[in-house]
């Protein structure tokens, strides 16, 4: 009898040890998952005040480029915080502006670059 309840104090505790360390790992992936969010929302922020402030010193052909590049790593990022949320928001946005602004780029070119 003493040894039937050694066992089961034994698999007792070895439940509780495998729900505890769930629910840390569990908190951990979390954690890691907000910092990934927050820190593409940053991005996505900082890539848009970029092209932003850029505009504002005149819109040439350079600065159109460059917004191109820029909306490269605004669509990723967009992505990011879209699968990390379980939305699809921000990069539908992103690439529309992204088609926009390559057109435009593309227009330039064909039409002789000036």
């Amino acid at each position: 009898m003493k040894k039937r309840i050694g066992y089961l104090l034994g698999i007792i505790a070895i439940v509780l040890a495998i729900v505890f360390s769930y629910q840390a790992g569990k908190k951990e992936v979390e954690g890691n998952i907000k910092t990934v969010i927050g820190n593409s929302v940053y991005n996505v922020w900082e890539g848009y005040n970029s092209i932003i402030e850029d505009s504002n010193k005149g819109l040439t052909i350079d600065a159109i480029s460059k917004m191109n590049e820029r909306l490269i790593y605004v669509t990723a990022y967009s992505n990011v915080i879209d699968r990390g949320t379980g939305q699809t928001l921000l990069q539908p946005i992103a690439s529309k502006i992204s088609n926009i602004a390559k057109g435009i780029e593309d227009n330039y070119y064909q039409d002789g670059g000036g």
